[in-house]
């Protein structure tokens, strides 16, 4: 497992070179004789984490689903939680890896300390205690080495990289490869006979890898050729990157949304006017089951419940949005309230419990608002200026709309979080943060910050 940090520390010039250098380790291990990377020898997988863990692609033996995973991906941004990035890694390793394996590794590249989340040495003993190699790379100046070295494996010679900078990391990666699968060693002259050139090894079972270095690293990636097969881990690829048809359904005449049988299919299309929109669970129609999925809400004659999501927009499923703890900050609009506000956050199965309170200069609370979020992504993913839609179903069953995001404020003890919150009997959340902000819609902006968990308990907002 490569495990990436992608905190906001890291430049992005820095990000590409390295997420090309992580291509390369896996062109390193591509290249190796006795099989390289393949079903029945080695498989790679890849994570990044910045605030939490996010699995780029799983344990694998398809090189060019791992290349093209790593060349495609967005850097997170945020704080640093090693933690986070770890346990994934080793996830992964518990349910994916082949259990009679003895060559299970962890390469982890970062560029500073961990400011966020549990000690990452508590999963790093456990990692090591399983059999697990971890290679630890320190990237620049900000990296505390004591702690670095204190996750990999010893000895350090063998197990723990420092580099001046991201440019500089191609200079150990010849040295990383041979010592994560050394060669085996040559077996021992005949009594009488001088020992010749060993011959290229052949795959080993035992506690050596099943593949070796060869002398020279290749500096392109293998590519497949035209007539090749494709692999299975490329047609599973193919089928969740495109849903399969399904059977062909015989409309209804009184709903021709019934027709359409997949969710994307559905969401696009409109009847007499009014939009098709996809169950998630049971249609029924007058108490029965219908066969259907698709359907329009306002058809005549197809007065029905749903009992799971119905979407109009998009076939994600609504929910948990992925924010958790306690939030302060302020309202900054144009309508700016004065005081301070407070979200507390509480991520459930299938939606996000929230508290905001309006608070008076002395900290107490002017008015609450509670209920249960939901997102069709979590709120980290809000990088644009349109966010992430959320709807909150309040307490006092009130539906209300809104987007989410996070900032690029982000400091070493602080997530910076963006909300914007349509006004009471708004169908719909603001177009993006900057309507929002100008009041072109109905709708009020905040901005929250959050305190780091490694400093729950001592971290306080405090008036100047």
């Amino acid at each position: 497992m490569i495990v990436l940090d992608g905190s906001a520390s890291i430049a992005s010039s820095d990000w590409q070179l390295a997420l090309q250098f992580t291509n390369k380790i896996v062109q390193g291990f591509s290249g190796t004789q006795g099989g390289g990377i393949g079903k029945d020898t080695v498989e790679i997988g890849v994570v990044q984490f910045s605030e939490n863990a996010q699995t780029v692609i799983g344990l694998s033996p398809d090189e060019a689903a791992i290349t093209s995973a790593v060349t495609n991906l967005r850097q997170m941004k945020l704080n640093t939680n090693t933690y986070d990035g770890l346990s994934e890694a080793k996830s992964i390793i518990d349910s994916q890896g082949r259990p009679s394996s003895k060559d299970k590794l962890v390469i982890l590249i970062t560029d500073g300390q961990q400011n966020q989340g549990l000690p990452a040495k508590g999963i790093s003993d456990k990692l090591k205690a399983e059999g697990v190699q971890v290679f630890g790379i320190g990237v620049g100046q900000n990296v505390d080495e004591p702690e670095l070295q204190s996750w990999c494996s010893l000895p350090l010679s063998k197990y723990y990289f420092k580099v001046s900078g991201f440019s500089a990391l191609e200079k150990i990666l010849q040295k990383l490869v041979a010592d994560a699968c050394p060669h085996p060693p040559p077996p021992p002259a005949p009594k009488g006979r001088a020992l010749q050139a060993p011959s290229p090894p052949a795959p080993s079972l035992g506690k050596n890898c099943k593949f070796h270095l060869p002398s020279g690293l290749p500096t392109k990636r293998r590519l497949f050729a035209a007539e090749e097969e494709p692999t299975t881990v490329s047609l599973i690829k193919d089928i969740f990157k495109k849903p399969a048809a399904l059977p062909q359904i015989a409309p209804n005449t009184s709903d021709p949304c019934n027709a359409f049988a997949s969710c994307d299919k559905c969401i696009g299309q409109h009847s007499a006017g009014k939009a098709c929109g996809w169950c998630t669970g049971d249609l029924k129609k007058g108490g029965t089951v219908s066969q259907y999925k698709c359907a329009g809400r306002e058809a005549t004659g197809s007065q029905w419940t749903c009992t799971g999501h119905y979407q109009t927009s998009t076939c994600d499923v609504p929910g948990d949005c992925g924010l958790d703890g306690t939030f302060r900050g302020l309202r900054i609009d144009n309508e700016y309230d004065f005081g301070e506000w407070s979200a507390v956050f509480t991520p459930g199965a299938t939606s996000t419990d929230v508290k905001i309170e309006a608070l008076d200069m002395s900290g107490a609370a002017k008015s609450t608002l509670e209920g249960k979020l939901t997102c069709n992504k979590k709120c980290s993913e809000g990088k644009s200026l349109s966010g992430v839609p959320f709807s909150l179903t309040t307490s006092a069953g009130k539906i209300l709309h809104g987007i989410c995001g996070y900032t690029d404020q982000t400091q070493a003890e602080t997530t910076g979080l963006m909300w914007a919150l349509s006004d009471p009997g708004e169908p719909k959340p603001p177009t993006d943060f900057d309507s929002a902000m100008l009041n072109t819609t109905k709708s009020s902006v905040y901005s929250y910050y959050q305190c780091a968990s490694f400093k729950k308990g001592t971290c306080a907002f405090t008036a100047p």
